[in-house]
């Protein structure tokens, strides 16, 4: 996942192997520092098949959860 915005690879590149139409993932990044809505970009890139990279946008709101 990167952050467009910044150039910035926000998590480290995951490696699926199985060929099957639905794989689930999990993607663990850290919340940034301030609250509010941002805007990531998952990168999907084949290294077997032509034109099948694909590219979504997440929008994901951050809050703040509670002071210590």
């Amino acid at each position: 996942m990167c952050d467009k915005k910044k150039s910035d690879l926000i998590t480290v590149p995951v490696r699926v192997t199985n060929l099957v139409d639905t794989e689930k993932i999990d993607v663990k990044f850290p919340a940034p520092r301030k609250p509010g809505m941002y805007t990531y970009t998952m990168c999907l890139k084949s290294d077997s098949y032509l034109d099948m990279d694909l590219t979504q946008n997440l929008k994901v709101s951050f809050g703040v959860i509670g002071r210590f």
